[in-house]
């Protein structure tokens, strides 16, 4: 019988996910189970079965222990391989105000993988983690500024995902749950963090040369905002946006041309695009918020490797102190 490796990555959100997906989909030597990063599949994972487990039982709804390990079981023993991987940024982070608690997805997944599994955690700069996920929240609609965004997720920290931001705040919850040794942080502006996947996984993963799955723009951003706060019609937006980007002659334009041979409601859409003129924008974040981010970066770097650690938490301060006012 064959002797497997389970991997799973439980994310941050907007920390290369969609490309560390992609470089798993298609490293020889690994049973990718999902997120599958590929629009040809049709599906986010290798079969329903997991897309129930991870999508829906994971992060909305009480579990069925027994289910889910059967489920993993027999993924395990059809596999060829000797390394498995799992993949869900939503695993660490409470995205949505609907999603169960971070502490509950992880006694999930202790409940229905193997006792020596190993997780992967990605974390990158907290100002631009905070941008990118404000960027997200306005594509679903949220029309508040960036200002507004930090300091509701501040006040909620204890009900939404400020805790889990502050990478000590995940920590303390996996480790209460799994053997510190079974974790690895690695982070997103290290120059070593291909290396460090690489290490991590006992194999060479070479990442997409081109980012996928990027934030919108600054531009869009706030023109977007505007959209939301005038209106709630989602297709409408995605018109509008992909009016916008064939307007700037942008090289996204081939792959947003189909808007050109669908019925869209380009007369509404223009007019948005034409009432919207965003300036260059700076990101402020409120003081309080800034302040709790500084204090607590020796912690947020703990386990980095100190010839990391010492540069990046040089790098952190100086990016947040100067976003504030």
């Amino acid at each position: 019988m064959k002797n497997s490796q389970v991997y799973v990555h439980v994310g941050l959100p907007k920390c290369a996910s969609t490309s560390i997906q992609y470089a798993l989909y298609s490293t020889e030597g690994i049973d990718f189970g999902g997120l599958l990063p590929v629009k040809e599949s049709k599906r986010f994972w290798a079969n329903r079965d997991l897309a129930d487990l991870f999508d829906c039982e994971l992060r909305f709804r009480a579990y069925d222990t027994e289910r889910g390990q059967e489920v993993i079981r027999r993924y395990i023993e059809t596999s060829e391989k000797t390394r498995i991987v799992f993949s869900s940024e939503n695993i660490s982070l409470r995205f949505l105000p609907w999603d169960l608690p971070t502490w509950h997805k992880l006694l999930f997944l202790r409940s229905i993988l193997p006792s020596d599994t190993l997780y992967l955690f990605v974390y990158r700069s907290p100002y631009r983690l905070l941008v990118s996920l404000y960027k997200e929240m306005v594509l679903l609609g949220y029309p508040e500024s960036f200002r507004t965004f930090c300091t509701e997720v501040y006040k909620m920290r204890d009900i939404s995902f400020f805790d889990d931001l502050c990478l000590n705040g995940f920590l303390n919850k996996f480790d209460r749950i799994f053997p510190p040794e079974r974790l690895s942080v690695v982070y997103l502006e290290a120059d070593s963090f291909e290396h460090d996947l690489s290490r991590f996984f006992g194999l060479r993963i070479t990442l997409p040369t081109e980012a996928r799955n990027v934030s919108i723009t600054n531009e869009e951003c706030e023109m977007v905002v505007d959209f939301n706060r005038r209106s709630n019609d989602y297709n409408l937006l995605l018109d509008v946006l992909e009016l916008h980007r064939i307007d700037r002659g942008w090289e996204e334009e081939r792959r947003y041309s189909t808007a050109r041979k669908r019925r869209i409601r380009k007369a509404v859409a223009a007019e948005m695009v034409r009432c919207v003129k965003p300036e260059k924008v700076v990101y402020r974040v409120p003081v309080y918020v800034a302040e709790e981010l500084i204090s607590r970066l020796s912690e947020l770097l703990g386990r980095a490797d100190q010839r990391i650690r010492e540069p990046l938490i040089k790098r952190y301060i100086e990016e947040i102190g100067s976003m504030t006012g």
